[in-house]
């Protein structure tokens, strides 16, 4: 009977000696709360070659949400709960971390994934991370190489941002829009000279923007028209800060004209103007940015040659052409300031 009990014993301490190591859990760099601008999450785990797993509803993450490489920087500027899970193979998954955030100012976040369109090309951001783009009723096709993709936008040429704050670009780039020193075509993407940080892009027909989490506007490409908001009027081939804007929280951008909201809810807009698309009350282009007589707005969306801004009471104006019914005023006549648009609250 003792002999029988000794080799019980022997049978299972090995198997207790052997139990999986658990993963690190996950840390945060900055820990939940309310804040009021953007905050860039830096997400590490100690463990070497474990494979961290995001969410943002509130679940716990499993092996089949998206995977957030180590090191990574998500820009958080929209109210969520950030949740991680390491995963290894051969090791238990790692305790859950998680951090709510509460945030007063609009932005991209990892999420729910982003669509833009322009001329013949469309592009996809889905929900984790990769880009798919197609043109003239072609099959989607996934962009190799880009990972971690928030927000997309497209003029002649295409913009990504990523989840740590970089910019992408491929497309055309006659004048310069793809923001990489040259006047080289790019069939893949390539990484805009000198942007860190980035919370939203903008892409017009030939000049790109980008908004950084500090509140400054950073533009590139063609100035034909103004556009970039910067003077002399040549074209840039890389960013280049527009020194007249600060404590800007949202842009936008049409083929010549471009927009930026300030935290307080002011709009200035800069570039072409036959149609009335700035909204200052003349059809005179600006190539300085000038401001709109329209107060308490939170977005902006540029069309080719007019514009829409969505105020804090729910209340939507438009200004610009009309020959479409493109600013649902019930007229086909351009406007040169914002009016409401009756019903739309």
């Amino acid at each position: 009977m003792a002999r029988m009990l000794w080799c019980a014993v022997m049978l299972v301490l090995p198997m207790a000696a052997v139990a999986q190591p658990r993963v690190a859990t996950p840390t945060f760099s900055v820990a939940g709360g309310e804040h009021h601008s953007v905050v860039m999450v830096v997400v590490r785990v100690k463990t070497p070659g474990a494979m961290i797993r995001l969410t943002q509803n509130g679940l716990d993450p499993t092996e089949f949400d998206p995977i957030v490489v180590s090191g990574s920087t998500i820009a958080v500027n929209t109210s969520l709960t950030l949740k991680a899970r390491a995963f290894l193979h051969g090791h238990r998954p790692s305790d859950v971390r998680a951090a709510a955030f509460t945030i007063t100012s609009a932005g991209p976040a990892i999420g729910p994934g982003d669509a833009a369109a322009g001329g013949a090309r469309s592009v996809l951001a889905t929900p984790d991370g990769h880009v798919y783009e197609w043109r003239r009723n072609s099959p989607p096709k996934i962009i190799a190489g880009l990972f971690g993709v928030t927000a997309v936008a497209v003029g002649r040429h295409v913009l990504a941002l990523t989840a740590d704050g970089a910019v992408y670009a491929w497309g055309a780039n006659n004048w310069g829009q793809l923001g990489d020193s040259t006047h080289v075509r790019r069939e893949r993407p390539v990484r805009v000279v000198g942007l860190d940080n980035v919370v939203r892009i903008a892409a017009g027909r030939t000049h790109s923007l980008a908004l950084t989490a500090d509140g400054r506007v950073w533009a590139w490409g063609s100035n034909s028209h103004g556009q970039l908001g910067l003077t002399p009027p040549q074209q840039r081939r890389v960013p280049t800060l527009v020194p007249t804007l600060s404590d800007i929280v949202s842009i936008d951008a049409g083929n010549l004209h471009s927009l930026a909201v300030t935290r307080a809810g002011d709009v200035f807009a800069w570039g072409g103007n036959d149609d009335g698309q700035l909204g200052d009350g003349s059809r005179k282009k600006r190539r300085q940015p000038v401001r709109i007589g329209l107060t308490g707005v939170t977005q902006v969306a540029a069309g080719a040659t007019h514009t829409l801004a969505l105020l804090r009471d729910g209340s939507v104006y438009a200004w610009g052409s009309g020959a479409r019914g493109e600013l649902g005023t019930g007229s086909l006549v351009a406007t040169t300031r914002p009016a409401a648009i009756i019903g739309l609250r």
